[in-house]
């Protein structure tokens, strides 16, 4: 005995399946890319700016409060 199968697709309409589930994986990427920027954005400037602080030696003439947060 055979077991049912879905429902059958048409060659035609499997490559326009496959076109679409590539589009929306693009869709997806391109989602999870615009969320998750301004984030790294935002690491890499923090970043940048302790590293920029810390080789100009500004962390020395900073008053003792400053530099326990920094």
């Amino acid at each position: 005995m055979k077991k049912p199968r879905g429902p059958a697709r048409p060659e035609a309409d499997g490559n326009a399946t496959a076109f679409l589930d590539r589009a929306v994986l693009r869709a997806r990427r391109v989602l999870a890319w615009e969320r998750a920027w301004p984030v790294i954005a935002t690491t890499l400037v923090v970043l940048a700016a302790f590293l920029a602080v810390s080789w100009a030696g500004l962390w020395l003439s900073m008053p003792p409060l400053v530099r326990m947060i920094g």
